[in-house]
């Protein structure tokens, strides 16, 4: 990752991950620009600089310059461009925070860090762009994981990093035609001097540090060295097809679960009404199942006691029989019973589900005021009773209120006229309450289901015929195709009542040097062609012993006789295993062979899939079948019996994805399913592995030059015409090729990326931040029963 010959220009360089990352490129060469405020400092990281440069660079330009004000700013780069006549690679690394919540937050202080992290990036972007258009440079962005997840006392700071992924994505897209990538390293908690120079007190921070071995998967903080290998990684040829990449260097922080943040409600007392059914029903048992005491209210005893029955079924051990109360919630009496006995049975109240409802299913004309009085009584006057009896027990407990609405509120039905208007009520209710509790942080939510499957209509007066044809209708009228269950609400709720949605409220329901892998044993299956084989090839130029895993022996002799080219006197001639992954006794054989060859495998490549170009409608399920075992039941069993080897070296594993995981495209419905289930499971894995220190990463290609397509079903025709159409469609102006997938599978395999696990990396030219253009385009049917071109637009 030479940058000879290259000019980088570093802010914030006086200490810290800015100091990391001006040693790290000075290591590869790099004439380096470093700015910061203090000159002392900057002196400091110079040397350190000296001492590591390669011989002949220049000495690093030192530029002491405040980025918050203009004329500062507009310094930097001219004398960069004066001093250097270029610019290759621009690093916007200075940040700034202010340790204070939003009520001690000055208005200087929120100016000063939004103007430092936010504007100061964008002012150097705009000035930088004529220069690295010339030279075909980029831009890194140093932003922060407290962009995407909420920290007390950083509100502004989260902010500004937000702001600062957000920027990077839309400048990829914008400046990709003219040759420039731009992209972001999101670092978690970093070893420096940052939090106490923000206000964080010595006492906590030292806490905060060794509560990392706890919170962070990795079991460990951040080095500046980390976050330094991924920038110097991110800026260099290898990454040459990644643009509008946030990239986390968290130590897998970004997709860990927190232990406290877990859904479990052992201990926690629920109140859930109108139980006796239906959507009440489902989520009493959906609480069982995680542990809850219950207590649990309707007016029909029989059915409460038929839903007590459904969640002794499912009930953790140890926990209370739920408590039932035969109640009418049209009576005020009834309803102060319902607290006081749920009081007295268990002493407390965490959680306040008012469920309870009902329609009389008449127009205006006919609905007499009784109906109405019912309606408008049983769906906000008795949740609002009993919330109002709850608050004083919801305050010791710091509970929460789930209110169960429906589309009803927002969207106008004919023959539900007092219904609408109560759950419009409720909505508002729930808003307004929300704003009055926070102060004793008691959280107020709603759930807003469609049409449900239960007994609510029929026993609103529906006829069975009307039912049956509402029912019928919701598979055109319903994205989906179908209407809700019980248990999708029951899940909703469970959710928005845990402490995973302790931050919501008011809502009416979203790495050395070369990278040498000398002495290392990796394993790539669908190693015969394409990626893969190119994955192939880049380890072996890298001294790595390699297995190459595929089902055609001439293929794989192939990509043996490329790899035979590169060879070193210390590597071991590349093992060949012919394998079917998608029966159990060849993926097991891959495992035996490669250790009885090598004693271990140091890295696993998942890299063999399958395409299947056809809608779900053409799709039968043994091609589902398929295109699932070998896209994720076959990763999944290689990495289950990798992982005792991968534990004895601490590897690490690399799946090969797709940015069809996150993506809608047509005809591809079973392969963006399984590529999907590979994401979810790579964050996972990366979660369980990590006390075993191996790291689990994903590279999500997007259209890459190769046979995939073709041996899917993509004719010849259709095939050239997507090549084509990339020069439009993907910002970098180009379909990828395989060796843009190797490089990145080399960087997350390496130390380089020793404090990168969990992680999902588009390799897709800047497709997936990009948002669809407002043009015509041909569609070209890419099935393999027909591929011609349709003639068919879309807007």
């Amino acid at each position: 990752m030479s940058f000879s010959d290259k000019v980088v220009l570093i802010t914030g360089a006086s200490s810290g991950i800015g100091a990391g990352t001006a040693i790290a490129f000075a290591k590869e060469g790099a004439s380096l620009v470093l700015v910061a405020r203090t000159l002392l400092n900057l002196e400091q990281t110079k040397y350190e600089c000296e001492c590591v440069a390669i011989k002949n660079t220049p000495d690093p330009l030192l530029i002491p310059a405040d980025l918050t004000i203009e004329s500062d700013v507009e310094r930097i780069i001219s004398k960069t461009i004066k001093t250097f006549g270029k610019l290759d690679v621009l690093v916007n690394n200075a940040g700034a925070n202010r340790y204070h919540t939003i009520e001690n937050c000055s208005l200087p202080d929120f100016d000063f860090v939004i103007n430092t992290n936010l504007r100061a990036p964008y002012h150097l972007t705009t000035i930088a762009i004529p220069y690295l258009e010339k030279t075909k440079g980029n831009i890194v962005n140093i932003s922060s994981i407290a962009g995407t997840r909420p920290y007390t006392n950083a509100n502004t700071y989260c902010a500004s990093k937000a702001a600062l992924d957000q920027f990077t994505r839309c400048s990829a897209v914008e400046l990709a035609s003219k040759g420039i990538r731009v992209n972001a390293i999101s670092p978690g908690l970093i070893v420096t001097n940052f939090q106490l120079a923000s206000g964080m007190d010595p006492e906590f921070y030292e806490k905060y540090i060794k509560g990392t071995k706890d919170s962070y998967p990795l079991g460990r903080a951040g080095e500046p060295e980390d976050v330094a290998d991924a920038v110097v990684f991110m800026a260099s040829d290898k990454a040459k097809y990644i643009t509008g990449v946030v990239l986390p260097v968290d130590g897998g922080k970004s997709c860990y679960v927190d232990s406290e943040r877990k859904m479990s409600f052992t201990g926690k007392v629920v109140l859930v009404t109108g139980a006796s059914s239906g959507i009440g029903a489902g989520i009493a048992i959906a609480f069982a199942k995680e542990g809850a005491s219950l207590a649990l209210t309707a007016r029909n005893s029989a059915n409460l006691e038929k839903t007590k029955k459904d969640c002794l079924a499912v009930a953790l051990k140890g926990i209370p029989d739920p408590f039932l109360i035969t109640a009418d919630l049209l009576i005020e009496d009834d309803i102060v019973k319902i607290i006081t006995e749920t009081i007295n049975k268990f002493g407390k109240l965490d959680v306040l589900v008012n469920n309870a409802g009902a329609n009389r299913y008449q127009n205006i004309q006919n609905l007499s005021l009784a109906d109405y009085d019912f309606t408008l009584n049983l769906n906000l006057r008795a949740p609002y009773q009993l919330t109002n009896l709850a608050i004083p027990y919801l305050e010791k407990t710091q509970g929460n209120i789930v209110n169960i609405s429906s589309i009803s509120g927002t969207r106008p039905f004919s023959h539900a006229n007092a219904y609408g208007a109560a759950k419009a009520g409720l909505d508002q209710f729930t808003r307004c309450t929300a704003v009055e509790l926070a102060p004793k942080k008691i959280r107020v939510n709603a759930i807003s289901p469609g049409l449900i499957i239960s007994n609510f209509q029929k026993s609103a007066g529906m006829s069975d015929e009307d039912y049956a044809k509402y029912i019928e209708g919701t598979k055109q009228s319903y994205p989906l195709g179908r209407p809700g269950e019980p248990e999708d609400v029951a899940e909703a709720v469970i959710f928005i009542a845990s402490e995973k949605a302790k931050f919501i409220t008011g809502v009416v329901l979203p790495v050395d040097g070369e990278m040498s892998f000398y002495g290392k044993v990796v394993v790539i299956t669908g190693a015969s062609s394409g990626i893969g084989a190119a994955t192939a090839l880049a380890f072996t130029k890298e001294k790595a012993s390699v297995v190459l895993v595929g089902r055609s022996i001439e293929n794989l002799q192939k990509t043996k006789e490329r790899c035979f080219t590169e060879l070193s006197r210390e590597s071991h001639e590349p093992l060949i295993i012919v394998a079917d992954l998608t029966l159990d006794t060849d993926v097991q054989k891959v495992i035996d062979e490669t250790v009885s060859k090598f004693n271990g495998i140091d890295v696993l490549v998942n890299c063999a899939g399958i395409g299947l170009y056809k809608s779900i409608e053409d799709t039968s399920m043994e091609q589902y079948d398929h295109v699932m075992r070998v896209n994720m039941r076959a990763p999944y069993l290689l990495t289950k019996l990798a992982i005792p080897h991968l534990a004895l070296t601490k590897g690490n594993i690399v799946n090969v994805s797709s940015i069809m995981s996150f993506r809608g495209f047509l005809n591809v419905n079973a392969y963006s399913t399984s590529k999907a289930a590979m994401d979810q499971f790579a964050k996972c894995t990366a979660l369980e592995l990590a006390p075993k220190k191996i790291r689990v990463n994903v590279v999500n290609p997007g259209f890459t030059t190769g046979n995939f397509q073709k041996s899917a079903g993509v004719s010849e025709e259709a095939y050239n015409a997507i090549v084509e159409a990339s020069k439009e469609s993907y910002p970098l102006g180009r379909a990828g090729d395989p060796e843009d997938v190797a490089e990145a599978i080399l960087f997350l395999a390496s130390d380089k990326a020793k404090f990168i696990t969990g992680v999902v990396l588009p390799v897709d030219g800047g497709k997936s931040c990009q948002c669809p253009q407002r043009r015509k385009i041909a569609l070209i049917n890419c099935t393999i029963n027909l591929n011609q071109n349709t003639g068919e637009t879309i807007e």
